[in-house]
């Protein structure tokens, strides 16, 4: 089994929030959807988890929608888990 390079995607991480507007068709509509799909109403308190959380976008969109929920995440880069981390400091212990 072939050994993922990690840090082939250190550069990727701090830029990723632009590219991947380009890179992936309809990225915000996609994320967004997830809502209309799957609704609760915006005081529940929700326990969900990210695997592949990236730069933890799709975190910041959830957890601004139901501020009572708890988000675990998961990455194998380091270089995105610290994007995220700056990114997601303000929710403090929902993370």
């Amino acid at each position: 089994m072939k050994q993922i390079d990690k840090h082939r995607f250190s550069n990727m991480a701090e830029t990723y929030d632009k590219l991947c507007q380009y890179l992936v068709p309809g990225y915000d509509l996609i994320q967004n959807e997830v809502f209309n799909i799957v609704a609760f109403d915006k005081e529940d308190k929700l326990t969900f988890v990210d695997l592949g959380a990236g730069s933890g976008i799709f975190i910041e969109k959830i957890l601004n929608r139901y501020p009572n929920a708890c988000a675990y995440w998961v990455d194998f880069s380091e270089d995105f888990l610290a994007v995220a981390k700056k990114r997601l400091a303000s929710f403090g212990n929902n993370i």
